[in-house]
């Protein structure tokens, strides 16, 4: 689509046992799916601010171990991102 920002990066399908976080809004969709625990992948559409942040934790193999296993909301975790 012509005007709305897309990026996307690595694993963005779900396999068995991984975990996704999706948030979905009017405007914009955010998809991120883990890897025993590890980022593997995402999907960011409408608002790509993120990308660099997002590509920076799947190259390095972030671990987001804890983070998951209080079961962060998406939102949450793209705070954490930000930090």
């Amino acid at each position: 689509m012509l005007g709305i920002d897309l990026f996307s990066i690595g694993q963005i399908t779900a396999q068995e046992g991984d975990k996704v976080l999706t948030q979905q809004t009017d405007e914009n969709y955010a998809s991120f799916v883990f890897h025993e625990g590890k980022l593997a992948g995402a999907i960011l559409l409408g608002d790509a601010s993120l990308a660099v942040l997002v590509q920076n934790a799947v190259d390095a193999h972030q671990d987001f171990s804890q983070a998951l296993a209080q079961s962060i909301t998406t939102a949450e975790f793209m705070q954490l991102l930000r930090k």
